[in-house]
Order: C-alpha cells, then structure tokens, then sequence
C-alpha cells in the first residue's frame, strides 16, 4: 500500500475511533483520492457519515464497498443497517440477510435484521434474531434493550423486565431502557417502582420530552393529577412548547380534576402542534363527548381506528361503509371495544338495516347468546380469535361508528325504550331464582374489567358499600362471574349472594330484580337497555358517556347518576345512595 495513503488511512481510523466523525469524514475521501477501490476506506467512511446523519452519502458510499467487496459481511451489514435507517426496509433486509448467510456469527448483523423485522412488526421473527445476537455478544446492552420493547409489544411483561434489566446491569444510564423499564413495570402494576426509572431518565436526560409525558401519565394512573400537570408543564413551558402529546396529557390532567376550559384549551393546541397524530384527536374527541358535542366528538372519534385505541381494528378488502343505502348486499358491523360498548351501540342497528338489504352482527363470544335476536340484524356471528368472517359480506363498519353515520346529537340517541330482549330460557331460570323470595331484590356490582385504562378510579372496594346493608327490606345479589366476586364477599362478610353467570343469564337476574346498582361497567348498560332502573356510582371525572353535571342519563331514561363531588369521594357518594334507597324503600311500603 502507498505508504501515504497507509498514513492517511491511519490518521482517519485514529480520529474516527476517537469519536471525531467530522475529522473521520474529512480524511477518508482524501485517502479515496489515492486509493478509489480501497473497499475498507469506502466502509469506515459510510459507517462516518452515517454516525453524522449524512445517511444518503453513507449509503453510497457503502454500496461501492460492497460492490467491491460483495462477500465482505461487515460491509453488507452497515449498508443494511444505513438502507434501514433510511426507511428502505426492501434494500435493507436483503443486505442484512446477505450479511447473515455469509457470517452467522455477526452479532451486529443480527441484531439490525431484527430491529428491521421489529419495524416490520414481525416481532417473533425480532425476538428470535435479538436472541441470535445476544448468544453472540451478551453485552450488547441496545439489543437487550429492543429485546425488552419486542416483548412488551407481544405483552410478554416479565419476560420483557428480564431483559430490560439485562441491559441496565451493563449500562446503567442507558436511558432508553430506564424508559422502556418504567412503562413495562407500570404495566404490571409496579408503578411506584415505575416513577423511580423515570426520575433516574430524566435526571440523565432533562431535555426529553417523552420521558416527562411517559412519567406525568403515570402519575395520573396514581391519582397524582396536580403532579402529573406539572410534569407535563416542565414540557410545554421549557422542553419542547410543540409537543402535540405533552399539550394532550396536560389536558387530561386538567379534565381529571374538573378544569373543564383549560382541558379543551389543551387539546386545541395539542393539535395545533400535531394535526396528523390519531391519538391526539382521539384524546380530543373523548373531551368533546364529554362536554356533549356529539357530532364533533364522533368525527374525531374515528381516528381512534388510525391509532388502533379502537379494538379488534377490523381491516377488509371491502369498501368501508359510509352510511349510504346498501339494497340487495350484506353489510358486516362488528363491535368493538368492551361489552358495555356493544350493548350502548347497537340501538343504532336498526336504522342500518333501514337503509339496505342484509345485515351480519359479530359480537364477542360471551354476547353471542344474549344478542342472538338483535332488532335490526339478520344474523349475529361470534368473533374468531384469528379474525376470520365465516360468512360473506360485502362491505363493513365498526359499531361505533355508526354515529357518524347517521349524525347522532344527544337529542337523537335513538329508542328511549327498551331495546335488548332478554332470551326466553334465561328469564324463565331468573323468576325460578327468585320465586317466593320477600324483600327488594338489588344487583349489586362494584368493579369493572381490570384491564380498562380507568379501572382504579371507576371500580371501588367493596367494603365501602357497608352502609347500604343497613337499608331494613333489601336483599342484594351479585352476577359477575371470576373469583374476585366471591373474594371481596367472603372477605367483606357483607350479605350478598353471589352467582357467577354467563351474560344472557346475569341480563335475566337484573331484568327481574328491583333495582341495579353499579359503578360504570357492563350491568350499566345491560340494566339501560333492558329497560331496568340503575342508579350508577360515578367518579369525579367519569367515562365520556356519563357527561358532566346532571343526574340523568340521555342514553338510558330509568338511569340516575351519583357522582362524586370531589376526586376519590366514595363514601359520601355512598351515602346519598343510601338514602335514596331508604327512601326508595319507604315510597314502595
């Protein structure tokens, strides 16, 4: 080699180990201009100007490298790691993959070929390809790291721990993984644990804003809203004052302790700052229901399926329905969401069918029974866990887009009377239940789904309820199936008996009982659409259905709301149930 070149090359691969890529930058291309085809100049000067962001110079000069050196495995896998840092996930996969086959035992290559597939969303493939790499170089900290995140996307939460962990036992401020950790231990359920990764983050990152919003919702799921606020603050007032999701959570903290025009303030400007993110209008669509602006609140509602908030998201290859006539076809609805969703939502059924020919129903399993004589639906199917349709259809729609469809407004919600019939056999199974039974018989439900984001603050101990006891003539009777049921009783002492029943059955009991009393869950719903008065305990800052301020219910007319006067109230709202029921009793002697 042309010693001046050997001196060149020498003092780029000095400057580049250094850390100086701008230095590293500026001595390849003159050691280039001696040397044109000296492969391993053009591959350190790629990998230089991709350490710079000068993706596209990197690229190129990476792609001479390896046409010059095509079996070189090191080169195949900086152009692929760069083609992948470009978005070019063709190019890049197929460099990656090159890398791979002529070196198996390249750890970078490995890991890039699975943060590609990360990308792709082919997160087995991911797992496996980290697991690959890690058995080559286990002290690859990033890759622990995009290991722990693969995990947590597929819900794998201890796994995903483990590895995170893994790789803050090696680099202890890597504060990728300290985020990655708070948000897998805050998800199950670790969240003091949780705020202490984020203070560690922040502390070695103070300029970034996600960490601060990652930690303020936290802090929100805690009940700390006033905290949470100022976390979420500490972004829009230094951080990043254009951080469309920092002014969305802002809002959410404000909503939850009742600053009703500042909320909305935020989320206007959260989308100032964002137009395009599907969860910031997701966000401000739950605002606008709240404050009872229907037709507004259900069109940004619909970006809820861009942001996948909407679950299952149902994709066909049929045109989406858009509420015009459909004479002579078969229209697939499938609801979305939780149970209580379904049975809101499909009192709009009957005006779909009003406008075509054939209309299919999917429902989750566990409603298929109940909802197997839906008004307006010619067939009702259950959801496959694989997604499949078994039936043929021609065009499709969510439930809960309905709204859009036909413009509802809180004055045109549909029937203010009964519209769910209970099945014959379970109704005959409840007034057996409850034959020769004395005293005022009142379902009782205090918890909802765990899973659901607002669980803690809409669900409530059962012991709590004590004082409802105490009401002489009352006889209480709970319908959820699962162990906790059985537990809280058994625990409480509290006189209620319990039966754990399907949802068509549990439908039955509450149409036969006297009174349903419950916080926001599935037997809400049931009770309204059955036609059965509910009295409805509510938090301080309750799901969008409920509204603000008012003790009725547009949705469901034998409802009455009790809601707390101050956030995590439960006893008082307790009380004034307590009274109502003595007075209740008292009315009916």
């Amino acid at each position: 080699m042309d010693p001046v070149v050997q001196k060149l090359m020498q003092r780029a691969v000095e400057s580049h180990q250094a850390g100086d890529l701008e230095e590293a930058a500026r001595l390849y291309p003159e050691v280039l201009k001696r040397a044109p085809d000296f492969a391993e100049a053009l591959n350190l000067y790629g990998v230089a100007l991709s350490g710079l962001g000068r993706h596209a110079e990197a690229q190129a000069a990476l792609r001479l490298a390896v046409t010059l050196a095509p079996t070189n495995a090191t080169y195949q896998q900086n152009l692929g790691r760069v083609l992948l840092e470009q978005g070019d996930l063709d190019g890049s996969e197929e460099a990656l993959r090159i890398a791979t086959y002529l070196a198996p035992k390249l750890a970078p290559a490995q890991a890039n070929l699975g943060n590609l597939f990360k990308k792709r969303g082919k997160l087995q493939d991911a797992i496996a390809c980290y697991d690959r790499a890690l058995a080559l170089a286990p002290a690859d900290y990033k890759s622990w790291n995009n290991l722990g995140t693969s995990l947590r996307e597929l819900k794998e939460l201890a796994r995903a721990e483990d590895a995170l962990r893994k790789a803050l036992s090696i680099q202890p401020d890597f504060v990728p993984a300290l985020s990655n950790l708070g948000l897998v231990l805050s998800e199950r359920g670790f969240s003091e644990e949780a705020l202490s990764c984020f203070v560690r983050a922040i502390e070695r990152d103070p300029d970034q804003a996600d960490l601060y919003v990652n930690y303020g919702n936290i802090l929100r799921d805690l009940g700390r809203d006033e905290a949470a606020s100022a976390a979420f603050a500490e972004v829009t007032v230094r951080v990043d004052p254009r951080h469309g999701g920092a002014w969305s959570s802002l809002g959410n903290a404000a909503l939850a302790i009742g600053d009703i025009e500042r909320a909305g303030a935020c989320y206007r400007k959260s989308l100032e700052c964002s137009p395009a993110d599907p969860i910031l209008h997701f966000n401000h669509a739950l605002y606008l229901l709240l404050t009872g602006d229907y037709v507004g609140g259900f069109a940004e509602y619909e970006w809820g399926l861009r942001a996948d908030l909407r679950q299952p998201r149902r994709e066909f290859r049929k045109p989406l329905w858009q509420g015009e006539p459909f004479p002579g076809e078969t229209l697939l609805v499938y609801s979305e969401q939780g149970l209580g969703d379904a049975i809101q939502f499909m009192r709009f059924l009957p005006a779909v069918k009003s406008r075509g020919g054939r209309v299919v129903f999917e429902v989750h399993p566990a409603l298929e029974t109940l909802l197997a004589q839906v008004p307006g639906v010619d067939q009702v199917i259950a959801r496959q866990n694989d997604g499949s349709i078994g039936v043929p259809f021609d065009r499709y729609v969510a439930l809960l887009s309905l709204p859009t469809r036909f413009g509802i407004t809180l004055d045109s919600l549909g029937p203010d009377r009964p519209y769910l019939a209970v099945p014959e056999p379970a109704r005959e199974a409840a007034i057996r239940r409850f034959a020769g039974v004395p005293g005022f018989k009142v379902v009782l439900s205090w918890y909802g789904n765990p899973v659901h984001k607002n669980d803690a603050r809409r669900s409530l101990p059962l012991a709590l309820l004590a004082p409802l006891m105490t009401v002489p003539g009352v006889r209480y009777y709970a319908v959820s199936p699962g162990e906790r049921t059985v537990k809280d009783i058994e625990e409480t002492g509290l006189p209620i008996e319990a039966w754990s029943l399907p949802v068509e059955e549990a439908a039955a009991v509450i149409e036969a009982a006297d009174l349903v009393i419950t916080v926001d869950t599935l037997h809400a719903h049931l009770a309204g659409a059955i036609g059965q008065a509910a009295w409805v305990l509510l938090p301080f800052m309750p799901d969008w259905r409920w509204l603000l301020d008012r003790e009725d219910s547009p949705w469901y007319p034998r409802h009455r709301l009790f809601r707390q006067g101050k956030p995590g109230d439960w006893p008082e709202v307790v009380e004034r149930v307590r009274v109502a029921l003595a007075a209740e009793i008292r009315r009916r002697q």
